[in-house]
């Protein structure tokens, strides 16, 4: 193993790799000092700038792509994690946010249930912890066609939210409570957040397809 070579200074192949892509990611701040020195009526300063701003473009897809595999990675690991559940590998999917929320039933139900919900960025999933990282899916929402109500209290249920996602005899209703007001609030906001940032970029990506003249496809 190449770790094992004194030349290598117990380092593995995997340091070497992302060496490249490290230096990469410092020549904004090389250019960056050498345009602060150089006047700009000197032949040089805009060549300097014009480099400069297509550096940036690099680190900037550099760093967008290691977001990219880093929330991929998380979404197969909770793959494996979650008992009964189709692979969640898919496009531009990543988790957003998790935590143990109270599921009730109905409006009616006297006695929540517990769930670990996981909020990806397409797609909520509600499960039952069956061990420190382990889960049973109980069920999942997408966030097409998804609203959010906030409920009022009840005798039973408080600081709680109702997600209804589908039309008619295809309606899928989940409500979920919290145990404080301000903790409610959060969820909420960020639930909206999902939902408006997820109907955002499926009206974009609809706009590029007609722009193609493209249909897009009956789900």
């Amino acid at each position: 193993m190449c770790h094992s070579d004194p030349r290598c200074k117990g380092l593995f192949l995997q340091s070497f790799l992302i060496k490249p892509i490290q230096r990469v990611c410092k020549y904004p701040l090389l250019l960056r000092e050498l345009i602060r020195y150089t006047p700009e009526d000197h032949a040089d300063f805009q060549p300097l700038q014009n480099a400069f701003n297509k550096i940036n473009e690099v680190v900037a897809n550099i760093n967008e792509g290691q977001r990219q595999a880093e929330g991929l990675q998380r979404i197969i690991e909770l793959q494996r994690q979650i008992e009964g559940i189709d692979t969640l590998v898919a496009p531009n999917r990543n988790l957003q946010k998790e935590g143990d929320l109270s599921f009730y039933k109905s409006a009616k139900s006297k006695n929540p249930e517990k769930r670990h919900v996981f909020f990806l960025s397409d797609l909520i999933i509600l499960t039952v912890r069956k061990g420190e990282k382990r889960f049973e899916h109980k069920l999942s929402i997408p966030l097409e066609n998804c609203t959010l109500t906030v409920l009022a209290d009840s005798s039973y249920i408080k600081n709680s939210f109702e997600l209804v996602q589908g039309e008619k005899k295809h309606k899928v209703k989940c409500i979920l409570g919290c145990d404080t007001a301000k903790e409610s609030h959060e969820w909420v906001r960020n639930i909206k957040g999902l939902i408006k940032e997820y109907q955002k970029r499926k009206f974009s990506e609809l706009k590029k397809m007609q722009e193609q003249g493209l249909s897009p496809i009956a789900q």
